[in-house]
């Protein structure tokens, strides 16, 4: 499978080596916890216990959307008062996804 069809959270193995997809292009070590770019081309096996469907994600509906963009904007808000790194923001971001796809 192409690195590009895995959803963000989903854990993959890619030249033998664990990661985490946190953004599009990019994917976070299992090993280390170190961020790496993944090019588009990439073939990856998506592991077992992932927790993120592949295929299986459905849409959101507009009200679900709705509600993910102003959850996202409270921790953007949240953040950045507190003046967070970028991890940090990253960190928190990924959260806040994780808590609304577990809904």
């Amino acid at each position: 499978m192409k690195f590009p069809r895995l959803p963000i959270g989903a854990k993959f193995s890619w030249r033998g080596e664990a990661f985490q997809k946190n953004a599009p292009l990019s994917a976070r070590s299992l090993k280390d916890g170190a961020t790496r770019m993944i090019p588009r081309s990439a073939d990856v096996q998506p592991l077992e216990d992932s927790g993120a469907s592949v295929d299986g994600d459905k849409p959101l509906s507009p009200a679900d959307g709705q509600r993910l963009v102003e959850a996202l904007w409270r921790v953007v808000e949240r953040e950045t008062t507190r003046q967070a790194t970028p991890e940090a923001l990253r960190e928190a971001f990924f959260g806040c996804w994780e808590g609304f796809r577990r809904r």
